[in-house]
């Protein structure tokens, strides 16, 4: 058995029947056809290729193992990695394997990857009130993104259905709902005025829109402005959607509500030692 590589050609490709790898950037793969001419086994444990796309280094060492019999062929598949931020397209490559080279064809796909941190914003329920929050995109594929502004987002409330079907059932009873299309009526009702509290929340990117080149990140400052309907001690939670992430946003419930309450506080006209207990213990 050969443990090093024989003389003769070992590959069955050619110009006109490149080696071809297609995939995105961290994983080319493709199937390398062989062949053994010899009297021998042959053992092959790897390859290099040469003249890579940018922003990868210009040559690299691949594993293509194989065990070659004797007067037989067959075939190999082998992967490749690239810069995540190897942009899309065809590229040609030459494989050298012992003192001959081979045609490669690099078919890289596109690949939208990226991380959003954080993941959920979260705001204190204060109706009519506006804040800023800052996210960071990293975008670790190789397709650029721009990030716009989410505009009117829907808000859900935590225990929305709950309210539906409870104030529906209040409803029909208190008119005498007596059929199907009542009943209906009296929860489809209810579940308009829901929604119509909840009302829209506003997510606007402060610079209109942010561009996010591959390899790169960027701090994106995002004006959310809450509704004047929302409940000061209910929970809502509404979704922006970003190509293929989701960034939650949590309304909770916090301190006093109102435009204007950031640093004010409020004390208890008569507070006894309870209370000075309770804040006592709450500073500790």
């Amino acid at each position: 058995m050969l443990r090093i590589l024989p003389d003769y050609e070992l590959l069955l490709h050619s110009a006109d029947k490149p080696i071809v790898l297609a995939g995105p950037p961290h994983a080319l793969t493709g199937v390398v056809y062989m062949t053994n001419r010899g009297d021998q086994h042959v053992v092959v444990r790897s390859a290099r290729l040469r003249e890579l796309p940018q922003p990868a280094s210009t040559e690299i060492e691949i594993p293509m193992v194989a065990i070659l019999r004797a007067g037989h062929a067959g075939r190999t598949r082998v992967t490749l990695r690239l810069n995540p931020s190897t942009a899309p397209g065809r590229y040609k490559t030459t494989l050298v394997l012992g003192k001959y080279t081979y045609p490669v064809e690099l078919n890289v796909t596109e690949n939208l990857d990226f991380d959003i941190e954080p993941g959920q914003l979260i705001l204190e329920n204060q109706p009519g009130t506006r804040s800023k929050k800052q996210v960071v995109f990293r975008n670790t594929g190789n397709m650029e993104l721009t990030i716009t502004s989410p505009e009117a987002l829907v808000i859900d409330e935590e225990l929305m259905t709950c309210r539906i079907l409870r104030g529906g059932l209040a409803e029909g009873t208190e008119k005498g709902a007596s059929n199907v299309d009542q009943w209906l009526t009296a929860f489809l009702r209810e579940a308009h005025r829901n929604v119509r509290e909840a009302g829209m929340l506003y997510v606007r990117n402060k610079e209109g829109k942010t561009k996010v080149p591959p390899g790169e990140s960027r701090t994106v400052d995002f004006l959310i402005r809450q509704p004047d309907t929302l409940k000061p001690n209910t929970r809502y939670f509404s979704v922006a959607f970003f190509y293929t992430a989701n960034l939650l946003i949590s309304i909770v419930p916090g301190g006093p509500s109102g435009p204007n309450n950031d640093d004010q506080s409020t004390e208890p006209s008569d507070p006894g030692p309870q209370r000075k207990s309770r804040r006592s213990r709450s500073q500790t």
